[in-house]
């Protein structure tokens, strides 16, 4: 059993914490409310959701249903600053559309379905954008940033993540300013990668936002973006090579981004320091076929195959604890 009443800086401290991500544009609310629940008995030690406040809602009442409260069993909210596509979701321009279906096939979360024409739902959407094609677009939804923070604090939310997606530096420090400013109760950490940045540019932006932060900085390093579905070492490569790159910082570094199962055992493997590891896609697609069966809800049998596998999952990011 895990240490639920141990506080998250503790357990960044131990080096053994593992967020899950429930996806920033996921909104597939039976599944969302499966998958809390599942990991929440399997050991997670935070969840990152979607700027949704139903959404939260659905989570929260889930864990506590599980008799955890948000002090034990945090949400982070996440939000999208700049050209992220974790904020977008996938839209069909009908006209350009030729039905040939093949977005169906590259789609994992089943939010594209055909039915005289292709439809995409965008409840299950992440914006992925593994199904490119001409005909499809991606867009991302508008978020009113400062209201929104203050409406998640007011039901009790204590961390705020911004993912950085925007070249502009003078925006990100000038918004990480005002939020910091405006909300000095809430603890704040950014999600980088290297796809705007040049190692040097990334590296000088997060020493000034740490300096600008009187608490330590929580960094997501975030490799191959959604790619997480893979179960490879290859998959997870680029965020332990991000890492490595900033491990040298005086914050607290956790890898995301094609994270898996072998994730922790690569970071030992290549000596590469992290406080924790957060992981979305894989963790939602290892027990999809599972929580979308009618049987996940009134089979005990079910249920407890499904949680076995998150557990293990859970264990391979925390074996730090399980070795204490």
């Amino acid at each position: 059993m895990y240490n639920y009443s141990m506080d998250i800086y503790e357990k960044l401290n131990k080096r053994n914490l593992f967020k899950l991500i429930l996806g920033l544009g996921n909104k597939n609310e039976d599944e969302i409310k499966a998958i809390s629940q599942i990991y929440s008995k399997a050991g997670v030690d935070i969840f990152d959701i979607t700027p949704d406040v139903e959404i939260f809602k659905l989570v929260k009442d889930t864990i506590e249903r599980q008799g955890f409260s948000l002090k034990e069993l945090p949400i982070c909210v996440s939000y999208p600053i700049g050209d992220d596509k974790h904020g977008k979701k996938a839209f069909v321009d009908k006209t350009k559309c030729l039905r040939c279906r093949h977005c169906i096939k590259k789609c994992s979360y089943g939010a594209i379905s055909f039915e005289q024409e292709v439809i995409i739902d965008t409840k299950k959407c992440i914006g992925c954008e593994a199904c490119k094609c001409s005909a499809i677009t991606y867009k991302k939804e508008e978020i009113a940033l400062f209201e929104s923070i203050e409406t998640f604090q007011n039901y009790g939310v204590k961390f705020i993540e911004l993912h950085i997606s925007t070249p502009d530096i003078k925006v990100i420090k000038d918004t990480f300013i005002k939020l910091i400013t405006k909300f000095p109760d809430l603890n704040f950490g950014v999600c980088v990668s290297r796809e705007k940045f040049a190692d040097i540019q990334l590296i000088n932006l997060l020493k000034d936002l740490i300096t600008l932060y009187d608490k330590k900085l929580i960094i997501q390093a975030d490799g191959l973006s959604m790619n997480g579905g893979k179960d490879t070492t290859a998959s997870t490569l680029q965020a332990v090579a991000i890492a490595q790159l900033l491990q040298e910082l005086d914050a607290y570094i956790i890898i995301s981004g094609g994270t898996n199962d072998k994730s922790k055992h690569l970071l030992d493997l290549c000596n590469v320091k992290a406080n924790g590891i957060a992981i979305g896609s894989f963790g939602r697609l290892l027990i999809k076929d599972e929580v979308s069966n009618n049987e996940f809800w009134y089979n005990n049998n079910t249920f407890n195959s499904t949680l076995a596998k998150a557990v293990n999952l859970v264990k391979s990011v925390k074996d730090n604890e399980r070795n204490n």
